[in-house]
């Protein structure tokens, strides 16, 4: 038969054990939630470039972009 002492002791020992069990679950959940955060971010992120390169809008901010690298690319050639 265990004394008081030893029997507080060794609750006291399994209630850390427990808190450490909680921690380490509660870092996985976290770690796992913020897997599921990227994971809808990249989605968002992919869906949003797809509307961009198919919606009229980016067409007029693509071509200019391209119409600037070209004069860009003329420039840096007659400097040769």
């Amino acid at each position: 038969m265990l004394s008081t002492q030893e029997t507080k002791t060794n609750l006291i020992a399994d209630a850390k054990d427990i808190e450490q069990d909680l921690i380490n679950m509660s870092a996985s959940a976290a770690t796992i939630q913020a897997c599921y955060i990227l994971v809808a971010m990249s989605r968002g992120t992919h869906e949003i470039k797809q509307h961009c390169l198919t919606s009229g809008c980016n067409k007029h901010h693509y071509s200019t972009r391209s119409k600037a690298r070209k004069k860009e690319n003329r420039i840096h050639a007659d400097s040769i």
